[in-house]
């Protein structure tokens, strides 16, 4: 069965499909190779769309509790109201993808939503394996809550989020922050559910997150993978 892209999708996937052109795929445990494919792909994707000029940038460095340093960058609409902001984490495996190859989605999120972020260069395996990126992950979520005032946040209402693999880190950093009695993230509900969640019963390890209504908050937080199949 053949299948027909919508011609908008097309168009859109277009800059993506020029970057594969000709590609080799890397030989199993060439990370280099592997890089070098996707990191353009990455690029042309970003790009592939309209950025706006109406967002301005920011870069920041925090220091790891291993001592390294870590880029963080601020993407804010012009003359935006202060209040929540988002914490993101770029996709690419854990393995490729700086920041920069994100800017384009990033920037259109702000845009739209009038709520700013700050995008993380986490350290990538396999140089940096588990736990350094999550370690870093951490490190800009108290970054960001420790310096909420200055940005014009409030540090009640930092939510996550991440593209692809920046969302499994984004769940796991909501995991590891809450285990720890770090930074709260902000938690996003839907109008309804009050109406189709069961009563909650909070542990005494650490407090409810605060609750979001997404009629008034234009992001969205890290989605974990649904799970595909029956259950036995």
């Amino acid at each position: 069965m053949s299948l027909i892209l919508d011609p908008e999708v097309a168009e859109a996937m277009a800059p993506m499909g020029e970057a594969m052109a000709g590609m080799t795929p890397p030989v199993v445990g060439d990370v280099g190779g592997r890089r070098a494919m996707w990191e353009p792909i990455l690029d042309a994707s970003g790009k592939a769309q309209p950025i706006p000029e109406d967002v301005t940038t920011h870069d920041y460095v925090a220091a790891t509790e291993d001592g390294a340093q870590i880029t963080m960058r601020w993407y804010a609409k012009n003359e935006s109201t202060p209040g929540s902001a988002v914490l993101f984490f770029h996709g690419g495996g854990y393995l490729f993808g700086h920041i920069e190859h994100f800017d384009g989605p990033v920037t259109r999120y702000v845009s739209t939503s009038g709520v700013p972020m700050l995008s993380v260069e986490y350290r990538r395996a396999p140089e940096h394996p588990y736990p350094t990126p999550l370690e870093d992950a951490y490190t800009a979520l108290k970054w960001l809550n420790g310096h909420a005032a200055e940005l014009g946040v409030d540090p009640d209402r930092i939510g996550v989020m991440g593209d692809s693999a920046g969302g499994g880190m984004a769940a796991a950093l909501s995991i590891l922050s809450r285990d720890r009695r770090g930074p709260q993230i902000a938690r996003a509900d839907p109008p309804d559910a009050d109406a189709r969640r069961p009563e909650h019963h909070p542990g005494p390890a650490h407090r409810t997150p605060r609750r979001v209504d997404l009629r008034r908050q234009p992001h969205c937080l890290a989605r974990t993978p649904r799970r595909r199949g029956r259950r036995a």
